[in-house]
């Protein structure tokens, strides 16, 4: 099976750029309403990459998660908050590698890190702000 992907630059949206975070390239296309890919052939596609594809973590993007976790750790580990466990370390390697797996990559790289911090950066947004609205992260 051959995949081809065409990225048209001109586009004020593409998945593709990593100039900016996750949740800002999200944000800027939630109004953009496409369908590239016919289903049919995304059904395939992730058949073939659950079967071929089995990512492993970089040094550096092992590094970067690493320390986002231990960061959660050390500042939410008083009685009142939300814990902080070692699921969600669990749950940043399995959400790194599907990303590199659905790129057909062997290696999660540094962006694929990057871009899974930020995404659970956003979903621990609701529960940990403060009334003003505020996140130490």
């Amino acid at each position: 099976m051959l995949l081809v992907i065409i990225s048209n630059r001109n586009t004020p949206f593409s998945y593709l750029d990593t100039t900016n975070s996750l949740s800002q390239r999200l944000r800027e296309g939630a109004a953009v309403v496409t369908d590239p890919i016919p289903t049919v052939l995304l059904r395939k596609y992730l058949a073939y990459v659950r079967q071929a594809v089995n990512p492993r973590l970089s040094d550096e993007a092992a590094a970067l998660l690493k320390e986002f976790y231990l960061t959660l750790r050390e500042k939410y580990a008083d009685d009142d908050s939300i814990p902080i466990t070692l699921g969600q370390f669990e749950s940043l390697v399995r959400l790194s590698q599907a990303k590199a797996k659905l790129e057909r990559r062997d290696i999660v790289s540094v962006e694929d890190a990057h871009d899974i911090v930020d995404l659970m950066k956003e979903s621990l947004f609701e529960v940990l702000a403060d009334d003003m609205g505020c996140v130490d992260f």
